[in-house]
């Protein structure tokens, strides 16, 4: 397909998706605490970034073996129209996708704000007693002080 000299010309581009890999992997990144959309990475794994690629590489070979085929029956389509048909099967593929993207993410913050829903009386109730704990500490302090004043 390539040729010999033609793998060659993959060579630029094989260069430049090392230096953005390696710039997208290298970057500074905030403290967590400081993310306040933090619950959106749930819905941005590594899984899904995964397959969106292969759902991309998918359609890429499917362009590729739509114009195999338009080859081999005599070129009744110019290839201009072959890789018409391929993006937009493509678009429309990505365009799904996303759609069930977009409702793993609605899944995931209805799942959020239940886990706080639900716990919100679990912080309450540890807070009230860090609350009284603290008052103890004062009461215990005050009596330590109280004893220790008579022992003189």
């Amino acid at each position: 397909m390539f040729g010999f000299f033609g793998i060659f010309s993959l060579i630029p581009l094989i260069i430049i998706s090392l230096i953005v890999f390696w710039i997208i992997r290298h970057r500074k990144k905030g403290h967590p605490s400081q993310d306040r959309e933090w619950y959106l990475r749930f819905a941005l794994s590594k899984e899904d970034a995964v397959s969106q690629l292969f759902l991309l590489l998918s359609f890429f070979f499917l362009g590729v073996t739509l114009l195999a085929f338009n080859r081999d029956l005599g070129d009744p389509f110019s290839w201009r129209t072959v890789l018409f048909i391929t993006s937009v099967i493509g678009l429309v593929g990505m365009y799904r996708a996303s759609g069930i993207v977009s409702e793993k993410v609605q899944a995931n913050e209805k799942k959020i704000n239940e886990v706080q829903a639900y716990h919100e009386k679990d912080v309450e109730l540890i807070r009230s007693s860090i609350k009284e704990i603290k008052s103890d500490q004062k009461v215990i302090m005050s009596d330590i002080k109280q004893i220790l004043k008579e022992i003189r």
